[in-house]
């Protein structure tokens, strides 16, 4: 009896493996399928939201800067460009963290799988565990930007690299730009009003 439970169990055991192994197939189809389909639109909304707050944070440091003397249009045009630049670091921060999360959620089960096969005797179990692990190293699930640059974590960091130096850059030839056009800042625009 100990045996015919035994194999019963066993191959329970397996048919759990199978389907556990499709359903994480499927699972990881709908996230390929979901980046293919809103590739291109991740991508233009993190671009232009890395633009946006180079931009907006460009603006708020050349006001500060060139402002003479500090009025209420002067402080609200600031509190809404620094709140813009916020909210535009935080579509990218947290698109970037939702998909890093799903991704490493989808890598944590190859580390339950070899849980499974460390006290695992038979050779059936062993096989299809094997498998399903191969099948996630093989094929990893994660969201990129049409293949550009991955969504996760790491991207934040990238981000803020990239801001800070467009906006060094942008800081450091605005001498240059406003010596050939003249600068007028926004309160000095509503004044002229």
């Amino acid at each position: 009896m100990s045996a015919e439970f035994n194999s019963e169990t066993t191959e329970k055991t397996r048919n759990l493996i199978q389907l556990l192994r499709q359903l994480h197939l499927e699972l990881c189809k709908v996230g390929w399928d979901l980046n293919k389909i809103y590739g291109l639109q991740i991508t233009m909304s993190v671009v232009t939201n890395i633009i946006f707050l180079i931009i907006y944070l460009h603006y708020l440091f050349r006001e500060i800067l060139h402002t003479k003397e500090y009025n209420y249009r002067m402080i609200y045009s600031s509190i809404c460009t620094a709140s813009s630049a916020v909210i535009c670091f935080f579509r990218v921060t947290h698109l970037n963290i939702v998909c890093g999360n799903v991704a490493k959620k989808a890598r944590r089960a190859n580390e339950i799988i070899f849980e499974l096969n460390k006290g695992n005797e038979n050779k059936e179990l062993t096989e299809e565990i094997e498998q399903f692990a191969m099948q996630i190293d093989q094929r990893p699930l994660t969201f990129s930007m049409c293949g550009l640059y991955t969504l996760e974590h790491k991207f934040i960091g990238s981000v803020l690299t990239t801001a800070v130096t467009y906006l060094s850059f942008l800081i450091q030839i605005g001498p240059i730009y406003e010596e050939s056009r003249g600068y007028q800042s926004l309160n000095e625009t509503f004044e002229n009003l």
